[in-house]
């Protein structure tokens, strides 16, 4: 039989294979000596066995379990309800052949199944269930004794519902290391007992394995962080395209993996290099597929994030450029209302001047030339300003705002999304065939990005922009090539 695998702590064990303990007052209510007790005891030989029968039909009735001792107030109680004189009457004197014709007769008066787990292959079904859940031991036991519980029947002591687990759980284990012995490559071994190794570089140290530089990751958009990420991230591909196939007969539900993913994580790696090879090739399969998933949805929400804070931020400092914009271009054309009167004023001057009858034709025109000469003068002032609110008026609008402020993050944008989407695998299947098709040139091309910008991914709101040549500003290809390749 395989090793047990520890399940409960002895402190649970000693309450699941002890009797119930009562107090005086539940000793009286439990044992009371009821027509029935009589009628079932009235066909037991001796009065040591008639006492011993009421005890393990008391437990039995409250806990649906048979023990292998008895508590000598319980054995007490009973002798002195039956008015029996007993001296010393210990549960040890109670025959273990005597003890099994009492509870078949015990479990068939009460309605409850008295049948060994062996035999039970529902049970075992059950379990087997649940060990592929990846539930925990002490879980599976606890669910195993309620469905005991609900189908009536006698609930075993502890070590033979242990011992079915433990079996169960080596048969299954057995079953995966088999189909890791014929699908494992040599080259697949190797690259795992390399994990195992003490990594030699100066960056990381060399009292570090390298199986722990592979267990922490950071969820920083830091441009560091990212590298760090990716550097793990190649170094897992590099094991994983070796076992991949053997993975994936394994044919794991997600909380097993998760489960011996995380026997790996928090395990000494000293330790874990000395238990049985193809034990730790298994585990270590199943820590480097789940830890490659992890670490590639990591890397998608960090995209993700970083373009997000991007366009959040280009929008906001928009709004606010629009908005100082805005107030400064309402002053200035507030001023110009204040100039055309002004203007008019002086018009007025002119006129007034040239209707004069008292001044001689010569004098009204010098006069009217004057006063149109000063207002010339201040004209050029004022169609510069003019210039200056049609310029402004075509960088007001949001768009062009947006552009200019997304144009200033571009840079990091590229530099911390470019390799993240060079890395990941993409299912062209479930996105836009224009984008599929674009990232698997992206990634083809190794991230170059030409001037020429496909149009037909850009929003209209942004078409606008491109001239007529369809080019776009390389840094702007990459912010609004990232952004479309979110989805």
């Amino acid at each position: 039989m395989s090793k047990r695998i520890e399940i409960l702590s002895q402190q649970n064990i000693d309450f699941h294979n002890n009797p119930p303990k009562f107090n005086a007052e539940q000793r009286k209510s439990y044992f009371y000596i009821s027509n029935d007790i009589t009628n079932l005891i009235s066909s037991i030989r001796g009065k040591a066995n008639k006492v011993f029968f009421v005890v393990a039909y008391v437990y039995l009735k409250k806990t649906a379990q048979f023990y292998s001792k008895a508590y000598q107030r319980d054995i007490d109680y009973v002798c002195k309800a039956l008015k029996f004189d007993i001296p010393q009457l210990n549960w040890d004197d109670y025959k273990k052949d005597t003890q099994r014709v009492h509870q078949y007769k015990l479990s068939s008066h009460l309605g409850l199944i008295h049948l060994s787990l062996v035999e039970n292959t529902e049970i075992k079904k059950e379990i087997n269930r649940k060990l592929h859940e990846a539930k925990s031991p002490r879980r599976i036991f606890y669910d195993v004794v309620d469905i005991l519980r609900e189908k009536r029947m006698v609930i075993p002591v502890y070590s033979e519902i242990a011992d079915l687990i433990s079996n169960t759980y080596e048969d299954n284990n057995k079953k995966l290391i088999n189909i890791v012995k014929e699908n494992l490559t040599q080259l697949g071994k190797d690259k795992l007992e390399n994990l195992l190794e003490k990594d030699e570089s100066p960056s990381i140290g060399k009292t570090k394995y390298k199986l722990t530089h592979t267990k922490r990751f950071s969820h920083s958009t830091k441009l560091n962080k990212i590298r760090k990420n990716i550097e793990i991230y190649k170094d897992l591909f590099d094991v994983y395209s070796e076992i991949r196939t053997t993975f994936q007969k394994l044919n794991l539900s997600e909380d097993s993996v998760k489960s011996f993913a995380s026997a790996v994580q928090y395990r000494d790696v000293f330790r874990f290099k000395r238990t049985d090879c193809y034990n730790r090739y298994l585990h270590l399969i199943v820590y480097v597929s789940n830890q490659l998933y992890r670490l590639q949805d990591i890397l998608i929400r960090t995209f993700i994030s970083i373009q997000k804070s991007a366009f959040s931020l280009a929008d906001k400092n928009a709004k606010n450029e629009y908005f100082k914009n805005q107030r400064i271009h309402s002053e200035a054309i507030e001023q110009l209302y204040e100039e055309r009167e002004k203007l008019t004023i002086t018009l007025k001057k002119a006129t007034h001047t040239l209707e004069n009858q008292n001044l001689s034709f010569e004098k009204r025109v010098e006069q009217a030339l004057k006063v149109l000469k000063r207002e010339s003068k201040q004209q050029v002032e004022k169609d510069q300003k003019i210039n200056e609110l049609k310029e402004n008026a075509q960088t007001m609008s949001a768009e062009y705002l947006f552009l200019k402020h997304l144009e200033l993050q571009s840079l990091s944008i590229e530099k911390k999304c470019k390799p993240i989407l060079l890395l990941l695998t993409v299912d062209f299947g479930e996105c836009e065939a224009k984008i599929g098709n674009l990232i698997e040139k992206f990634q083809h091309d190794e991230g170059k990005i030409e001037n020429v910008f496909s149009v037909n991914i850009v929003p209209k709101k942004y078409q606008a922009f491109i001239n007529s040549e369809s080019k776009l500003k390389p840094t702007l290809h990459y912010a609004l090539f990232c952004k479309r390749s979110m989805k």
